[in-house]
């Protein structure tokens, strides 16, 4: 599966923003697979349990507040993509200073 146009972009951006009944699944079920993919890619060590929760988180917090995105600066797609590795990123260092935490006695 190839990534969205700037076209199919704007339409989906443009039906989540005016709460089309399925615009928020269809975004989902667009991006899901290509986010997991690209950090399979950039992260290839990484488990892939925490590879689909950043994407999850990724997508949540996009639909929460699509009001943050700013088309002019960014495509969409490539906003997830930066979006995700920084969830991706933010739930390695968690998991460190947990493991940090843990005393050995």
């Amino acid at each position: 599966m190839n990534w969205p146009t700037r076209t199919e972009e704007a339409e989906l951006l443009n039906a989540i923003r005016e709460n089309h009944p399925e615009a928020k699944h269809d975004f989902v079920v667009r991006y899901i697979d290509l986010l997991i993919r690209h950090l399979q890619i950039t992260f290839p060590r990484c488990d892939g349990d925490m590879i689909e929760t950043a994407v999850t988180d990724t997508l949540v917090d996009f639909l929460l507040a699509p009001h943050r995105y700013d088309a002019k600066r960014l495509p969409l797609s490539a906003y997830l993509r930066m979006a995700a590795k920084c969830d991706l990123l933010n739930l390695i260092e968690k998991e460190r200073m947990a493991f940090r935490a843990v005393s050995i006695d």
